[in-house]
């Protein structure tokens, strides 16, 4: 991690501004605003592996996004989206969050991140998975990192990608191979009527398990799971 650069306040809370590398090379950067102390319930105000991981996956394939529109779901501090709008050829990227103050520290980042000639191409919507049935917008691609933890609502959730993913468009899903109730969300991906099953991609672990930047002490202590733990892409398609 690039060390702490700088501190603001956003709602009264101290919330860190860090460097994070998207290759091993350090040449694709991106600064964050996070929070690495948060209360409960404020889980998106922090950077997880599973999000570097999504950044740094996006980055690796760009061809994955160009000319596409995306949704990220469950955003978090917007790594993902940022990724993918800052090194990709992508059209559009819409942020998601169900938590309004998550999301508005995604739009700062957005902004810490792209010329003002580039915002255009990101929108930010506040959205509860459980009322899906009123979101209308469909998608070439959706990406999400961290959505799969105890207490989700996968049947919502799963329903959700189905309809937001236009026909001949892919979802992207990091998943830890470690992580609890993945086969919830796999049997809600795969029941019918639209049943979505995946190519899971295991992902080299050279292909992420770098430090999260400059910091690496720093990085071993806050992001110690990108050594610990091992990820895979599931990639749904919808014929």
């Amino acid at each position: 991690m690039g060390g702490k650069e700088s501190k603001t306040e956003l709602d009264d809370q101290k919330t860190e501004r860090s460097q994070f590398f998207l290759d091993a090379a350090g040449t694709m950067r991106i600064w964050l605003n996070e929070r690495v102390i948060f209360r409960h319930g404020e889980d998106g105000w922090r950077v997880w592996e599973a999000g570097l991981v999504l950044g740094r996956m996006a980055v690796a394939h760009p061809e994955w996004f160009a000319g596409k529109t995306v949704l990220e779901l469950g955003t978090g501090v917007g790594i993902g989206a940022i990724s993918i709008l800052r090194f990709t050829d992508s059209t559009s990227v819409m942020l998601t969050d169900y938590n309004v103050g998550v999301l508005d520290n995604a739009q700062l980042n957005v902004v810490l991140n792209l010329p003002a000639t580039g915002l255009d191409r990101a929108r930010f919507q506040q959205l509860d998975w459980r009322e899906y049935a009123s979101f209308n917008e469909t998608f070439d691609v959706i990406i999400g990192s961290d959505i799969v933890y105890d207490g989700a609502p996968f049947e919502e959730l799963a329903a959700l990608i189905k309809q937001a993913l236009r026909p001949g468009g892919a979802a992207y899903i990091i998943i830890p191979s470690q992580r609890f109730r993945k086969e919830d969300f796999l049997k809600a991906m795969a029941a019918e009527p639209t049943s979505l099953i995946p190519e899971v991609l295991p992902l080299p672990a050279e292909s992420y398990s770098y430090p999260a930047g400059s910091d690496v002490s720093r990085s071993a202590t806050l992001y110690p799971g990108l050594q610990s733990l091992s990820f895979s892409v599931y990639i749904f398609r919808k014929g």
